[in-house]
């Protein structure tokens, strides 16, 4: 998990109410954590994330999710 958390400071985050966008790879749900303690699942329960733009913390194996870009999601 630690690699992801890695990964979306590369992207550039910043101190927002709204937390990283992750994908679970096996539903293709996108959930975003809001604020602190808003704590979501993927449709599938596969993946889960929490804390708003104060801190990450995400639920799940590695493999079964991926950080979204704004961009990435802008080119859908």
């Amino acid at each position: 998990m630690l690699s992801l958390t890695a990964e979306y400071l590369k992207m550039g985050s910043n101190k927002s109410t709204s937390g990283p966008k992750i994908k679970c790879l096996k539903c293709g749900d996108i959930i975003q954590s809001m604020s602190v303690h808003d704590f979501k699942w993927c449709k599938c329960h596969t993946i889960a994330v929490d804390g708003g733009g104060e801190y990450t913390r995400t639920l799940g194996y590695p493999t079964d999710m991926e950080f979204v870009d704004d961009k990435q999601e802008e080119k859908k």
